[in-house]
């Protein structure tokens, strides 16, 4: 009986010692965490985390460069102003005439001459050429000034030889601005022999 007794207790004690992973693994174990037969901790799966690339504190603080923009003289951004390396757009400036209309339109007819555009020498539109005209043996030019279909024109008397030719369609008066134009006395082209549209420019000066 003794001997029986002893036998059983060692078998349980073999059991017993045998049973100490599996159930310390079922119930030592934390959540989601799993142990191996030594009591070590075996991963579970879950995906560790990538921590991000290492910045400095300065870098993430920097702000974005400003875009490379010319500045006006208030030292705001000029979006029109042009770019470093690029030409400075044009600004207006009186036209360069081609030379005396004596020269430049002495072939064409005084029928093609009249309705020729005319600017002051400052550039101004004033007006267009409305006859050319015989005053004391030389020839002139009757400049129709402002008004509306030739009402209420202003017509003033011009020399020939003060027209230059700046293109195939337009003349400049030499030396006089658009208030000096205006303050000429207007003139009454009835008043003139007017030349024959037939003839050039150039034998109509020279006759």
């Amino acid at each position: 009986m003794t001997i029986l007794k002893h036998t059983l207790m060692t078998t349980a004690a073999v059991l017993a010692l045998a049973a100490g992973p599996a159930f310390a693994q079922s119930t030592d174990s934390e959540p989601g965490i799993l142990l191996d037969d030594n009591g070590g901790q075996v991963d579970s799966g879950t995906q560790a985390q990538v921590e991000p690339d290492a910045v400095g504190e300065d870098e993430m603080n920097e702000p974005a460069p400003d875009p490379d923009l010319s500045q006006d003289s208030d030292g705001a951004s000029d979006p029109l102003a042009p770019a470093d390396g690029e030409p400075a757009l044009a600004q207006d400036a009186p036209p360069t005439p081609m030379g005396p209309a004596t020269e430049s339109f002495a072939d064409v007819t005084i029928a093609d001459i009249i309705g020729m555009n005319v600017l002051s020498e400052d550039g101004s539109d004033i007006g267009e050429i409305d006859a050319i005209v015989e005053d004391n043996g030389t020839a002139k030019a009757v400049v129709g000034m402002g008004g509306f279909l030739g009402i209420g024109e202003h017509d003033v008397l011009i020399d020939i030889s003060a027209l230059q030719a700046v293109d195939d369609s337009t003349v400049m008066v030499e030396g006089q601005s658009e208030a000096e134009l205006e303050a000429m006395p207007d003139v009454d082209v009835d008043s003139y022999t007017e030349i024959d549209g037939e003839m050039t420019l150039g034998q109509a000066v020279n006759s």
